[in-house]
């Protein structure tokens, strides 16, 4: 499909359909089939739409990811300029919630939702050598809240981060993050054993890291954290001041 030949010839409805469509994504939602119970429409619409969506993103240099396995779609930039960037905590949780979700979803995918208490992942990083203080609720709350702007997880309403809560670690993780297990365990070592060193991880590769220029804002721990950019690229940033 050609965007130029093709959408004026869409109905009406259609068209607004498209709109909204291209607005999620450019806003960097993950666009998914949702719930049996819930289904998403416009999961419905880039199904059979995405040859017409890949053309219209295609004018400002996005492509579409468009999968069945996982199902998803989400824009991105060809330039790989626009990333979210995490700062050394945020990335440790995620690194975390990686090696997890591998370990209940296997190869197989024989679950439908991977599910990961709050004790589970505290657990998990005191493991890696964080010590407890640094491990409250507040700062798990408040690192969950990014991944899940990101829809790397998803959290319940008026989530607090306490013990027996949890978390549910989407597709989305599998596919920002592809299966190098071995990788994603040795980096969060590193990360818990160097809290000066800025590392890049892109594919599993480390790389030296400069971070994107971008609008800087305080979180609720006042941690210089970079604001998250349209695109949950695979990519795990640490900010030079991150939280130690």
């Amino acid at each position: 499909m050609d965007f130029l030949r093709d959408f004026p010839t869409l109905a009406p409805r259609d068209q607004a359909r498209f709109k909204a469509v291209v607005t999620r994504l450019w806003a960097g939602e993950v666009i998914m089939p949702g719930s049996p119970m819930r289904p998403d429409p416009d999961w419905s619409f880039v199904e059979r739409y995405h040859p017409l969506v890949a053309s219209y993103l295609d004018f400002g240099d996005w492509q579409l990811d468009f999968r069945h396995k996982p199902p998803m779609a989400r824009a991105v930039h060809r330039s790989a300029k626009l990333r979210a960037n995490l700062n050394k905590f945020q990335s440790m949780v995620t690194l975390a919630l990686r090696i997890a979700y591998h370990e209940q979803m296997g190869a197989t995918h024989d679950r439908e939702d991977c599910l990961v208490r709050v004790a589970e992942l505290r657990d998990r990083l005191h493991q890696e050598g964080l010590p407890t203080h640094q491990l409250s609720a507040r700062k798990l709350r408040d690192a969950l809240r990014v991944l899940a702007r990101h829809q790397l997880v998803r959290i319940p309403r008026g989530f607090r981060a306490l013990e027996d809560e949890e978390m549910t670690v989407t597709s989305v993780m599998e596919v920002v993050l592809p299966e190098n297990l071995a990788a994603y365990r040795a980096m969060l070592a590193r990360y818990a054993s160097t809290p000066d060193t800025k590392q890049r991880t892109e594919g599993g590769a480390e790389t030296d890291a400069v971070a994107d220029s971008g609008t800087h804002e305080e979180d609720s721990d006042g941690d210089d954290e970079v604001d998250e950019s349209v695109e949950a690229e695979d990519e795990i940033e640490e900010d030079s001041d991150a939280d130690d």
